[in-house]
């Protein structure tokens, strides 16, 4: 494999998904009270939604006008470390035609 080199910085889009992530690890166990075997979405470092169901969490952040693709998303299991799932955009399991 051959690395190329990027010669622009990060987009703040993606620099707010990392620090997003970093967020949940910060705050995983109070969200591990509060939400487990939940799928929970990340924005700007606060929890926007939770559900069990998915599609409907989706279909929320769509109505509250988030920006799908820039949205941490992320299953608590209630046992388990949380699965990260990341944007929507790459998300095979809903198909939003």
């Amino acid at each position: 494999m051959e690395w190329k080199k990027v010669d622009r910085p990060p987009s703040p889009e993606f620099e707010q998904f990392q620090k997003d992530g970093l967020w949940l690890r910060e705050h995983y166990p109070e969200l591990k009270e509060q939400y487990p075997d939940h799928l929970v979405a990340v924005y700007q470092g606060k929890v926007v939604g939770a559900s069990r169901d998915g599609t409907a969490l989706l279909d929320d952040m769509e109505a509250n006008g988030l920006p799908i693709g820039h949205i941490y998303f992320f299953y608590i299991n209630g046992n388990d470390y949380p699965r990260v799932l990341g944007s929507s955009v790459h998300w095979p399991a809903v198909n939003r035609n």
